[in-house]
């Protein structure tokens, strides 16, 4: 009994090791279809994946195709594609109007958006099935960094008795003239350079220049004028028994009226020898547009005298301001602060076509503030033109004159005119003159205060404009190109 025992016994474990082994054939055929299934899976996400990296990759060529277009000029209706070979994009540019995104190119500072759409492949773009992205263009205004020389002059200058022309804070500064003569006889003090593209000097009567003075034509000194840096002028004349001092002296030809004059102030070097002239550059024209001053709140005035004045910049509640007195002959601005001191707590901007000021007394709060009196040039050909409009209806512009014991102080005014500006006696001015021509009386205190305009640089004659676009977001979006019309 015991052997047919164990014959059964061992019977049974062969039955259940066939079973073991049918199971792990049965196990191993699932983990097989499993992992098949699952590569067939993950290439097919694989494959889904590379299409749409692709159509993404297309979508973004688009964006920087259109912008390129924008940035060049050469944005023509707005729209733009690719060949149709896979991958490609359609593309379109909408920009802002009336607060409402309309297809087509922007202006130089209208907000506008560029919607790009990728196709892996022409069933993808008949369905219009795609990648899409989106990118945003805002406005942003740039910091205003003040340009120029402390004086600009296109037609010529002249300083009378007693002037006292430095630099504000200490730093290097320039007077320029463009075309015309210089006549000095008063102090240019400080580290002053002048520079005269196309004229003549003529320095007498104790002129003080503080820096060094280049002269396209001649340079005339006479009673003492003085010189601290280099002359530089291509006819150099010493007369009148000349006893100031000089600096360097460079000249294609000189005259003195003592031989021993020169000799006095050392040798005079040829004029090729100083290098190049400072570069002069030209007339900006700028007139009153409204882009020009983001974030300013534009008044006109109601009438032409200081009490309109004084109620529009009472009206700015502290906030920066643009005051238009356009309408106006003349902004008369006589006996302003007189009393009390008209003092910004903003930066302000006047605009007329000319103006009168005498006893007008303008103060900053902090000393940070900045004012600017502004007669437009209306026509845009790189020449001052004052007395002259491009349309009707225009009051053209017309001569400034400053006069008794006006002040500006405290603060940084720009004064800027078509026109000729003169100033009278005992001013107080802090800030720059950019005129066609200016005459210096008597008694004038001027401190260079970089002011500037926006929009230019005084310093070059470029654009420097006010706004810039920038980009302000960067996405992916369910709008296509095409649903916004792109072919």
């Amino acid at each position: 009994m015991r052997l047919i025992s164990l014959a059964w016994a061992s019977r049974d474990d062969r039955g259940s090791a066939l079973a073991a082994v049918v199971g792990i054939v049965l196990l191993t055929v699932v983990v097989a279809l499993t992992v098949a299934t699952t590569t067939v899976q993950s290439l097919e996400r694989t494959d889904d994946t590379r299409d749409t990296v692709s159509a993404e990759f297309a979508a973004e060529a688009g964006v920087a195709v259109a912008q390129a277009a924008i940035e060049g000029a050469a944005c023509g209706g707005g729209t733009f594609a690719s060949s149709s070979a896979a991958p490609f994009h359609r593309t379109i540019v909408q920009h802002v109007v009336g607060g409402v995104m309309t297809n087509g190119c922007p202006t130089a500072d209208e907000e506008y958006r560029i919607v790009a759409t990728g196709y892996d492949s022409a069933a993808s773009y008949a369905a219009d099935d795609g990648r899409s992205v989106e990118a945003r263009y805002e406005a942003v205004p740039q910091p205003f960094a003040p340009t120029g020389p402390a004086m600009y002059s296109h037609g010529g200058m002249s300083f009378g008795n007693n002037g006292d022309i430095q630099p504000l804070t200490g730093d290097d500064m320039s007077i320029m003239m463009h075309d015309g003569d210089l006549v000095c006889a008063n102090s240019i003090s400080g580290n002053t350079d002048v520079i005269v593209k196309s004229g003549n000097l003529t320095a007498s009567n104790g002129c003080e220049i503080g820096g060094d003075t280049w002269v396209s034509g001649s340079a005339t000194l006479a009673n003492g004028a003085s010189i601290a840096g280099k002359l530089v002028a291509s006819h150099l004349i010493l007369q009148n028994s000349h006893s100031g001092t000089l600096g360097p002296l460079y000249a294609d030809d000189t005259t003195g009226s003592a031989p021993g004059q020169l000799v006095d102030h050392g040798p005079v070097q040829s004029k090729s020898a100083a290098g190049a002239m400072p570069t002069v550059p030209g007339w900006v024209d700028f007139e009153f547009e409204a882009a020009d001053w983001p974030g300013y709140t534009v008044v006109t005035l109601s009438g032409c005298n200081r009490t309109a004045a004084k109620s529009a910049l009472d009206s700015l509640g502290g906030s920066p301001g643009v005051l238009n007195a356009l309408h106006c002959i003349e902004l008369d601005l006589t006996g302003l602060g007189q009393t009390t001191v008209q003092t910004l707590t903003a930066n302000v901007a006047i605009f007329a076509p000319s103006f009168k000021l005498s006893q007008t007394k303008f103060a900053g709060q902090t000393g940070n503030e900045r004012l600017w009196l502004v007669t437009p040039d209306y026509i845009d050909n790189g020449v001052p033109s004052c007395g002259e409009a491009d349309g009707t209806g225009i009051i053209v512009p017309d001569d400034t004159s400053l006069a008794n014991s006006s002040e500006f102080t405290n603060l940084a005014v720009m004064l800027y005119t078509p026109c000729s500006i003169s100033f009278g006696n005992s001013l107080v001015i802090h800030g720059q003159v950019y005129a066609n021509s200016i005459h210096v009386e008597q008694h004038l205190t001027y401190r260079y205060a970089p002011t500037g305009l926006p929009g230019t640089n005084l310093s070059t004659g470029a654009d420097t404009p006010p706004i810039e676009l920038a980009l302000s977001s960067y996405r992916n979006t369910s709008t296509t190109a095409k649903s916004l019309g792109a072919p």
